[in-house]
């Protein structure tokens, strides 16, 4: 049995991992966005790799791979609604969500965001769809729909880019967290990265 203690250095050991990785993926991101070289404090330069190389990338990323492939097929089908012909289906939301895949997107995201989408966002995005919305006409305003060929439910909120958009911290960020609490290798850092 694990005393308080030894969770609470467990927590802070990942949570030092986390930082250590977000430090090193932000000097990545600001090293390729600026062509100045970064100066460390002890006046040295940085030499920051404009590729990152692992010899075990591909294999190392299977999961991560496929939970990508399982968002960009959610988000396909999503967008389907984003013209009025189309009617979403509440059994393919959740089989793009929840059944796609092992792990499945629904797995690596955290409780709360899973509850909105599956509880709240699913279910306007099925009565919304295949609908036309006017803000000139207030009555099409009370189901959301087609406006231009943007996919909008009742309140005017394009719940379809909120779930595309929020997985990178719902779920993926979530599963980088749950990485860090295993042991760091290289296998580690490649799914992270």
């Amino acid at each position: 049995m694990h005393s308080g203690a030894d969770i609470c250095a467990t927590k802070k050991n990942s949570m030092k991992r986390i930082i250590n990785v977000a430090f090193l993926i932000a000097i990545v991101i600001l090293a390729s966005c600026n062509k100045d070289p970064i100066v460390t404090p002890d006046k040295s330069v940085l030499e920051v790799p404009s590729t990152y190389t692992s010899t075990n990338f591909s294999a190392n990323t299977l999961v991560e791979t496929s939970l990508k492939n399982q968002l960009d097929a959610l988000t396909v089908y999503t967008q389907k609604a984003q013209t009025a012909a189309f009617k979403l289906s509440k059994d393919s939301l959740l089989y793009y969500f929840g059944n796609n895949g092992n792990p499945s997107l629904q797995s690596i995201t955290g409780q709360y965001y899973t509850g909105k989408i599956i509880g709240t966002w699913f279910d306007e995005m099925v009565s919304s769809s295949q609908n036309t919305y006017d803000p000139a006409n207030g009555a099409t305003a009370a189901t959301g729909g087609v406006f231009v060929n943007r996919f909008l439910n009742a309140k005017g909120k394009e719940n379809n880019q909120e779930i595309d958009k929020g997985m990178y911290s719902a779920a993926f960020l979530n599963h980088i967290i749950t990485l860090s609490y295993s042991p760091m290798t290289e296998a580690t850092v490649d799914q992270m990265i």
